[in-house]
Formats: structure tokens, C-alpha cells, sequence
């Protein structure tokens, strides 16, 4: 999965680049700019990259403010279960993407519409 998502950030800066040289900015880019953000935050949230900072807050909440602190033993622990929950659940961030895929081609049909 991450070799498309290498490939998809790889076409949003080459699309960047071409809109710095020519004017192509109408809310459909803004959107699909948005959504492409959203769904690459959402994909690296499922692969675990800020499970750090739950596993911090969660361990400094139970241990500061709760009367019958529950915690895990360890991080490792803690990142296996919850990649155990997050494999049930479903690939949002798929979605999303071809969301963004929508608007980006709504995005070059306007702009080649437009151009002409």
C-alpha cells in the first residue's frame, strides 16, 4: 500500500508544480487538494504512526486521574491490540482517496474546458 500512496503524493507535487505555472485554482482543486490530505492522515492514523501519543495520553490519564489505574505493561503491548481492532475495521482513507480522485478529474476537465 505504500508504493500507491509514494505514487499518489508523487502526482499531487508534479500537479502542484503545473499549477504554480499556470492558473488553475477553482474550489475543486481546493478539494481535492483537502480530501488527499485527509485520506493520507487517515491512512497513516490505521498504520499506527500516532499511536505514541494515545498510548501516552491514555497511560498519563489513567495514572493522574483515575482512583483504579488500568494500563498496559508497555507500548508494544498496547500497539499490538490496537492494530488487532483496527484490522476489523474499514479502509475509509480508500474511499476518500478516490473522492479526491473525483475532484482532481473534475479539476483537468474544467481546466482543459476552460483553456480552449
Amino acid at each position: 500500500m505504500s508504493i500507491i500512496n509514494i505514487i499518489i503524493g508523487g502526482f499531487i507535487i508534479v500537479l502542484l508544480f503545473v499549477i504554480i505555472r499556470k492558473p488553475l485554482l477553482d474550489g475543486f482543486l481546493f478539494a481535492f487538494m483537502g480530501l488527499a490530505l485527509l485520506a493520507t492522515i487517515m491512512w497513516l492514523g490505521r498504520e499506527g504512526v500516532f499511536d505514541i501519543f494515545a498510548y501516552g495520553f491514555r497511560q498519563f490519564g489513567s495514572i493522574h486521574f483515575t482512583k483504579n489505574p488500568t494500563q498496559f505493561n508497555d507500548f508494544p503491548g498496547y500497539k499490538q491490540e490496537k492494530m488487532t481492532v483496527r484490522k476489523k475495521r474499514a479502509k475509509l482513507f480508500v474511499v476518500t482517496y478516490i473522492a479526491s480522485a473525483i475532484f482532481l478529474i473534475a479539476t483537468l476537465i474544467l481546466y482543459f474546458v476552460t483553456k480552449a
